[in-house]
């Protein structure tokens, strides 16, 4: 018998959401899809977002993409008016799921 379910073969992928975050609420989930590369390498990604992430392991994989979408929103937030165009546009389409405050 298994404790946890296994893994995704490679070429196989898990379609997650994230619905909370350690320093920010959410507007609404993120979707995410996980795969793995080889035995050890998993990336996650948020679509809607265009992030991606690699971890040794699907969690830690999900758990980096939480960071990420933390430090991309705030950096983005704090650097305000020297923003360019596609770091406004990265920063609007984070603000769909992330909520000031």
């Amino acid at each position: 018998m298994q404790d946890r379910p296994a893994a995704p073969k490679q070429g196989d992928s898990i379609d997650l959401i994230i619905d909370k975050l350690p320093r920010h609420r959410l507007v609404k989930p993120v979707p995410v899809s996980i795969s793995p590369l080889g035995d050890r390498v998993f990336v996650a990604s948020a679509p809607d977002l265009d992030i991606t992430v690699t971890g040794n392991s699907l969690s830690d994989a999900l758990l980096l993409l939480k960071q990420h979408l933390e430090t991309s929103y705030d950096g983005l937030r704090k650097a305000g008016p020297d923003n360019n165009k596609e770091q406004e546009k990265q920063l609007q389409r984070l603000r769909a799921y992330i909520q000031d405050g």
